[in-house]
């Protein structure tokens, strides 16, 4: 299946970070953002994802194939929001 990436792709960001998810092949992705592995009932990406609460946000990732089955091959991402290291500007 497909290789879904996230950018930015982790580290320290301010509250309010957007984090955009993308897949090579154009497939359907779905994700978790409490570090478990995502499955069919998990939310299908649509959109950026606002990181809205300060500390730490596990966004695990994975493409869904065209029947449906979301496969094993799972991405993921480790944010720390609202870090004072952060030096990243929303525009």
């Amino acid at each position: 299946m497909a290789r879904v990436s996230a950018a930015p792709a982790g580290g320290a960001c301010p509250v309010g970070q957007p984090v955009a998810l993308a897949s090579a092949e154009k497939a359907a992705i779905r994700y978790t953002l409490d570090g478990t592995p995502p499955g069919p009932g998990s939310p299908r990406y649509e959109k950026p994802i606002l990181l809205e609460k300060p500390g730490l946000c596990e966004i695990r990732f994975a493409a869904e194939g065209a029947d449906g089955r979301v496969s094993s091959r799972v991405f993921g991402a480790l944010y720390e929001v609202g870090s004072r290291k952060s030096s990243t500007a929303l525009r």
